[in-house]
């Protein structure tokens, strides 16, 4: 039998997986090749610098040129603190929005 031990943990800033008129533009590039049709996905690359809780910290982000979908998200603080994500296989939408029910016994 599996137990779920209920936590409370706090990720904060949130950073949204978008770019807002904060963040700046740091070019572009393209995963894979422009010499074939298709063969290439172009992506941009945004960058933030903020600050929080004492700390400086850089984030990084980069979207499809289509869609913005999120292809990383890397952020780095000047104190060492470090995160980075990386996203594949995304679909547009939730296929199944029950996904992020949490099961009735995780909540005892």
């Amino acid at each position: 039998m599996t137990t779920h031990k209920k936590t409370h943990r706090t990720f904060s800033p949130f950073l949204t997986h978008t770019h807002t008129p904060c963040k700046h533009s740091l070019g572009d590039f393209v995963v894979g090749s422009t010499a074939i049709p298709e063969a290439g996905v172009e992506v941009e690359n945004w960058g933030h610098k903020f600050t929080h809780e004492g700390e400086e910290f850089i984030w990084n982000g980069q979207f499809t040129r289509f869609g913005c979908f999120p292809v990383r998200t890397q952020v780095q603080g000047d104190k060492g603190n470090f995160f980075s994500e990386s996203f594949v296989d995304l679909v547009a939408g939730i296929p199944d929005p029950n996904a992020f029910v949490v099961p009735p016994e995780c909540n005892q």
